[in-house]
Order: C-alpha cells, then sequence, then structure tokens
C-alpha cells in the first residue's frame, strides 16, 4: 500500500515538474494573472480547432482571426493564407492587435507554443482557439 502511494506522490510530481517545465522557457509570459499550478488545479480548457475543420472553415469562405506565433524562419516555410504573423515572443507587446469581441486560431508548428499563447491570452480576456496538430498536420493551402 505504501509503495502505491509512493508512486502516486512521484507521478504527480514528476507530471507538475514537466508543465514547470513547459512554462519555464517562456518566462514573458509570467505577467499572467494565473500561475501555471493554478491551470492545472483549475483545468482551464482551452477550445481547439482541428486543422482539417479550419480548412473546411476556410474553403466556405468563413472570414476567420488567425495568429501564427512561429518564428520567423518557420514562417519563411510557409503560413496559411490570411494568417497574422505575430512571433510568440511579441505577444505581451501586441496586445493592441488583439479585440475582446472577436475569436483567434492560435497557430503554431506543433500546437505546443500556440496553447501557451492561448493560456496567457485567454488569462487577459481573448476568445482563443488552438489549432491543433499545428502545422504539422495543415495540407491546405499555403503563402510564401
Amino acid at each position: 500500500m505504501v509503495n502505491k502511494i509512493l508512486a502516486v506522490c512521484f507521478f504527480i510530481y514528476f507530471e507538475i515538474g514537466i508543465i514547470v517545465h513547459e512554462f519555464m522557457p517562456y518566462h514573458r509570459f509570467s505577467f499572467s494573472r494565473k500561475s501555471p499550478f493554478e491551470r492545472v488545479i483549475k483545468i482551464e480548457r482551452i477550445e481547439t480547432i482541428t486543422p482539417e475543420e479550419l480548412k473546411k472553415k476556410l474553403e466556405a469562405g468563413e472570414k476567420l482571426e488567425m495568429v501564427d506565433v512561429r518564428e520567423d524562419y518557420e514562417v519563411a516555410q510557409g503560413i496559411i493564407p490570411g494568417a497574422k504573423h505575430i512571433r510568440m515572443g511579441d505577444i505581451p507587446e501586441s496586445l493592441d492587435y488583439f479585440d475582446k469581441e472577436k475569436e483567434y486560431i492560435i497557430i503554431c508548428r506543433a500546437a505546443h507554443r500556440s496553447e501557451i499563447v492561448c493560456y496567457y491570452l485567454k488569462d487577459q480576456g481573448f476568445k482563443v482557439r488552438n489549432m491543433v496538430g499545428g502545422m504539422i498536420e495543415w495540407t491546405g493551402e499555403l503563402e510564401y
């Protein structure tokens, strides 16, 4: 029984360590009103959209607000037409671009950075969705 309790405690400690490590490199987002621990404890949910769903919406002519948070060298390999490029590190200084009445689809290479940006923007009061799978999963048109 004691071994099971120790195993569960180690697992929880290990998982929280991974979550903290995920947020450590992005110290510029520490102005958020909620710490990573508060997000984990409250299990704050970020809405998502798949690349396929996004592609269908764009093909149907829907006007969508998309923000690509990848680095310049990544965007040089292609960006979804109509997406605005704001590097992740520039998001805190670019809040004037965002409108609290609109919903933004946040995009990155593999959906990890975009998820962090989604949490940050949601904490600032914006409506956001994370494109799961990121540009790795995108099969639609690209601009160069």
